[in-house]
């Protein structure tokens, strides 16, 4: 369908004064699906010298330049309403290009590039512009930006000084600064930039705030200028006024604001504060509970979601879910059991919460109740990487390790068709362990391998393939190195201790082994039968029968084991005193 264009409109979206030729006119009111833009040709310079200095088409050469630049934008503009984009974009930069001088315009074409991920030929129309002398602190400011969008990072910063040279009072070249410095690691230099602008810009509400989250943009890699940067946010906001606001929205950003920047009890007291005065306000309550749940608040969090969930029933489902996430936290399982059946009563459709109530009874060992929780999800939803996944950890609870390596199967072929972003190094740490329990050893290794693919350094995976190999008793030097990796991350983990001590045993090396089997028993929160059969195998191997046998006594001691009970070669000595770490 033809569209007609509106002249008025069109032509007031142009900046500045505008020198259009009469054929423009006739041009746009023509039926935009049917017609051509002009070009360059259809706006001929006229020679002064023909054009006589009293006839109404004679124009002086900076109205020349504004005509052509009018035109091209004009022509990208009825470009761009027919959804040519790249014949506009060309229009567009036509028209920068022919009258570098004019702000609006410059800026204007600029940052439709910049929104076009085109940075390249942004630059262009801006360094045409700086070259005309009669650049703005705008101008300059933006080409920073580019210059930072190109990886030019000195070129940035130099361009953004000369924009606060020329605007020393206006906020986003100090922004622009600042981002340009944390771009460049250089954190010290940003948090300076946002201090010069304190002292040069003013004291408005949205500069505070403005300036406050650019500074919680500055990472932990330098703890004592993150620290300083967490510090200056904070006193920015201090400075913010909502005693009289009746603006939730505001105090809502005040709150999230010093959260960013550390200080949590003041998010709390703003929120708190505010619900005074409030006490309806569903996005302050919201607000509120979810930062207690961030910060493992349960009391305080628990209080705002069951005020909401009266009030809420809209939202009940997801405020049930939470409320279960806390009684678990509790370890209150049985109440969080009723708060996701009570989600469901709400929100029957909602997929993921059948799997979380599963897994939970799953936990609690009442297979039944779980493998009936994912029964009813069966019936209503087709199969999905979740569902396989919550029936892998359901038998992997009750030791069915044949019926777990098939589930994780499944759930790995459905996430590959689906949901590929499931296939993370955690995953694939569980598959392989369930194929490692089921003496599935070179399977276990295969996935183990894929997980240490995604993340090397995972230390949980390190471990278990390294102490996997260790009591296979093979590919010991690979398996050490691999448990050194993990120990590094976790010193005081007892048991990749253990592992370590273990490894170094089979390698015939007890006396090493001793040390690291002492600092896993010291380290171990309970008494583990592991731990203290492993430390009489190697006292043993060190001809120390005597301290082996009150290290298997241990063994037994936390749990009966006939292969432990064996070595103390009598069923009487089985029964010692209670074992302590």
């Amino acid at each position: 369908m033809a569209v007609r264009i509106n002249t008025r409109v069109t032509l007031k979206r142009l900046a500045g004064s505008i020198v259009v030729p009469v054929a423009l006119f006739s041009f746009f009111h023509a039926e935009a699906a049917e017609i051509q833009p002009p070009s360059i040709s259809d706006f001929p310079d006229y020679p002064n010298e023909v054009v006589p200095p009293d006839s109404d088409l004679f124009l002086e050469d900076e109205a020349k330049r504004r005509a052509k630049a009018n035109g091209h934008f004009a022509a990208g503009l009825v470009f761009e309403l027919n959804r040519k984009s790249d014949k506009a974009f060309e229009q567009f930069h036509l028209a920068a290009l022919a009258d570098p001088s004019r702000e609006k315009l410059v800026i204007s074409v600029a940052d439709r590039f910049i929104r076009r991920q085109q940075p390249e030929r942004a630059l262009e129309v801006l360094e045409n512009a700086v070259k005309t002398k009669k650049a703005t602190g705008r101008i300059h400011g933006l080409l920073g930006i580019v210059y930072s969008e190109l990886g030019r990072q000195q070129e940035a910063i130099a361009a953004i000084h000369q924009a606060i040279r020329e605007t020393p009072t206006e906020l986003p070249p100090y922004i622009f600064l600042a981002k340009a410095h944390r771009e460049k690691m250089d954190f010290a230099g940003s948090l300076q930039a946002l201090r010069d602008a304190l002292k040069a810009v003013p004291e408005s509400q949205g500069n505070l705030f403005a300036l406050a989250e650019e500074a919680c943009r500055i990472p932990n890699q330098d703890k004592k200028i993150h620290q300083e940067s967490r510090d200056f946010a904070v006193g920015l906001l201090d400075k913010v006024e909502v005693k009289h606001s009746r603006s939730p929205a505001l105090i809502d950003r005040l709150a999230r604001g010093y959260h960013l920047a550390g200080a949590v009890d003041k998010a709390i007291g703003v929120y708190e504060k505010a619900l005074e005065q409030f006490p309806d306000s569903m996005r302050l309550r919201l607000g509120l509970a979810d930062l207690c749940l961030r910060n493992e608040k349960w009391e305080l969090a628990e209080k705002q979601l069951n005020y909401l969930v009266g009030r809420r029933p809209d939202a009940a489902g997801g405020i049930y879910v939470q409320l279960a996430h806390i009684a678990i936290e509790r370890k209150d399982y049985k109440t969080a059991e009723r708060h996701y059946e009570k989600a469901l009563l709400f929100e029957p459709d909602k997929e993921p919460t059948y799997y979380e109530l599963a897994r939970l009874q799953a936990f609690e060992d009442d297979e039944k109740k779980a493998l009936a929780t994912l029964a009813r999800a069966r019936e209503k939803f087709p199969p999905s990487f979740s569902m396989e996944y919550t029936a892998a950890v359901i038998h992997q609870r009750k030791d069915r390790y044949d019926e777990a390596s098939e589930s994780f199967v499944a759930a790995e072929k459905l996430a590959k068709a689906a949901e590929p972003e499931r296939l993370t190094h955690f995953f694939y740490h569980e598959m392989g362990a369930a194929f490692e329990r089921n003496k599935q050893f070179r399977k276990a290794e295969r996935y183990f391998r894929i997980g240490l693919k995604q993340e090397p350094e995972f230390a949980e995976t390190l471990n278990y393939m390294g102490y996997m190999w260790t009591e296979l008793d093979i590919n010991l030097a690979e398996a050490r190195a691999m448990i050194g990796k993990a120990v590094d991350q976790e010193p005081e983990n007892a048991a990749f201790l253990d592992s370590m001590a273990w490894v170094l045993h089979k390698l015939d090396d007890p006396a090493a082994a001793l040390d690291w089997q002492l600092k896993a028993v010291r380290f171990a929160k309970e008494a583990d039968k592991v731990l203290f059969d492993h430390l009489g195998d190697i006292y043993a191997a060190l001809g120390r029968m005597k301290e082996a046998r009150e290290a298997w006594k241990k063994a037994v001691a936390v749990e009966a084991d006939d292969a432990i009970a064996a070595k103390l070669g009598s069923e009487a000595e089985t029964k010692a005193a209670p074992a302590t770490p």
